[in-house]
């Protein structure tokens, strides 16, 4: 069984989401590997071509592109992430909350994927969704 999230309302007001026209929810969360993204989207009856919205823990340039080589997305999928690495750096854990930022501005019912890495190469995929 995935591991749901617990942090919905706490994530949200960090980003100020509460307050934003657009409010995301968390669908899914999985850690650990437990699933792979296709998995995570087939489970919920979507595939990558439905995921306009690619959320990636910019951990540096050769973290995006084993993501783009992964995952089969082009640069431009992670346009903000790579944007963030140029402007900030790597924030380490909070690296993908700035990408997540600056993607707010999204139509009502986009299906997004946020993924990070974290310690002893461990990975964690959040299906989101654009609700009113």
């Amino acid at each position: 069984m995935p591991h749901r999230a617990l942090v919905t309302k706490e994530l949200a007001e960090f980003l100020g989401v509460l307050s934003h026209p657009n409010r995301i929810r968390i669908v899914e969360e999985l850690r650990d590997g437990e699933h792979d993204v296709n998995s995570l989207l087939a489970d919920h009856g979507l595939s990558s071509s439905d995921v306009s919205a690619w959320v990636a823990h910019p951990g540096g340039p050769r973290v995006l592109e084993a993501f783009e080589r992964g995952l089969h997305l082009q640069r431009s999928d992670l346009e903000a992430s790579w944007r963030s690495l140029d402007a900030v750096g790597n924030l380490s854990s909070s690296s993908v909350l700035h990408v997540l930022a600056d993607m707010l501005d999204q139509p009502v019912g986009t299906h997004g994927v946020l993924f990070a890495l974290g310690p002893g190469v461990t990975s964690e995929y959040v299906l989101l969704r654009w609700a009113a």
